[in-house]
């Protein structure tokens, strides 16, 4: 019983592991991307990027998804 569970936790750490290192891979190459908003595609303010250089999408795009974030939380209590 303890060797499969030694298996199971081996294999776990594996998984951990290379999911780990996918999204690094992916942080890398978002960091690659041209300056455009996710959920419209038009290119991100100069402003916005300079306050917040990891900015993914545009000022109203990401308060759109805030407030839903906010709603779908609320729900859920």
């Amino acid at each position: 019983m303890t060797d499969e569970i030694d298996q199971a936790q081996g294999v776990e750490e594996l998984i951990r592991g290379e999911a780990i290192t996918r999204a690094r891979g992916r942080q890398l190459s978002c960091d690659a991307l041209e300056p455009n908003c996710l959920g419209c595609g038009e290119e991100i303010d100069e402003e916005r990027r300079r306050a917040n250089p990891k900015a993914r999408r545009c000022l109203e795009c990401q308060s759109a998804v805030e407030r839903r974030d906010k709603l779908f939380l609320r729900n859920l209590l």
